[in-house]
């Protein structure tokens, strides 16, 4: 299983990996505000992440939606995204208050890179 470990307070807005078979696009526009995200996802699994929704529990003022209305939040930790499929590109809209970092670990549990 891949990991992608985020260590910052900040909302993910959107989130579009890439499988090795296919590209899906996660919004998050499906799921109520304050919904703790876990495996709503096919093939995804998130750890430390509800999701806040513009107008509702979002400011989004100063924390705007890339698209749509709602994102997810870290909450308790850092956010963790498990791939249960290999995963060749990853790409997202972060809105963050301190220093983002994105890390990236092989199905050994090893961090292969990050930024």
């Amino acid at each position: 299983m891949r990991t992608l470990t985020f260590s910052f307070v900040a909302l993910l807005a959107f989130v579009a990996p890439t499988f090795l078979v296919a590209s899906p696009i996660v919004d998050f526009e499906g799921l109520p505000d304050s919904t703790v995200l876990t495996n709503q996802y096919a093939g995804l699994t998130f750890s430390n992440a509800t999701i806040l929704t513009a107008g509702i529990s979002l400011n989004e003022f100063e924390f705007p939606p890339f698209s749509g209305f709602s994102v997810a939040s870290d909450t308790g930790g850092p956010m963790a995204i498990s791939f249960a499929s290999p995963v060749v590109a990853f790409s997202g809209y972060f809105t963050h208050l301190v220093p983002l970092t994105l890390r990236a670990f092989n199905s050994a549990n090893t961090q292969v890179t990050f930024i």
